[in-house]
């Protein structure tokens, strides 16, 4: 059997001792590889659940500050939906709920089509939105600004539509840059 291949069948014919205990072990791989599997799945699992928001599929604010130790992060956005407790006291939890999938898909959605961006669910009402840079690539104050005013418009611009209702929303958005030459090293 090569090392660590537990899916390899191991063979002996010889009608005695070394024959059962040639089955017993075949049945303590078989055992073994499955328990390594549901123990995979168990950990993808955890995972999924440490590091991603259920109800949008995003990564959340742990994921995030997990990127900020392991990537070269150089900006940060946050969207926060305005007033957004009110409506969700109003209206209900499930219109509540479909209204940050809304955002969350329009933010996803947005920035999608500009490979360097990341978005996070950090918050009941909150997503950050991380700018990982290239090396050679360079983000300016005024192209962040300019970033943010085209998200805005993204998420707000359009009405969210629930039971048949329209409803228009409002967000702000907030953003720092990073100095990589004076930021080496950031510890959260």
């Amino acid at each position: 059997m090569v090392k660590g291949n537990l899916s390899q069948d191991l063979t002996i014919n010889s009608q005695d001792e070394i024959q059962e205990m040639a089955e017993n072990f075949d049945q303590m791989r078989h055992s073994l590889r499955d328990s390594i599997k549901k123990i995979e799945e168990q950990n993808g699992k955890l995972y999924q659940e440490a590091y991603f928001n259920t109800l949008t599929k995003l990564p959340n604010r742990k994921k995030l500050y997990s990127d900020l130790n392991e990537q070269a992060i150089t900006a940060l956005l946050v969207v926060n939906i305005n007033d957004f407790s009110e409506f969700n006291d109003f209206y209900g939890i499930n219109s509540g709920d479909a209204i940050i999938i809304e955002v969350a898909e329009r933010i996803t959605k947005y920035c999608q089509a500009l490979n360097d961006w990341t978005v996070h669910k950090t918050g009941p009402d909150e997503f950050s939105i991380a700018y990982i840079s290239a090396p050679s690539m360079s983000l300016t104050r005024a192209a962040l600004a300019d970033f943010a005013n085209q998200l805005s418009d993204s998420i707000c611009q359009k009405a969210l539509v629930l039971d048949n209702n329209k409803f228009y929303i409002s967000v702000s958005i907030g953003g720092a840059m990073i100095d990589t030459d004076l930021a080496t090293n950031i510890t959260l």
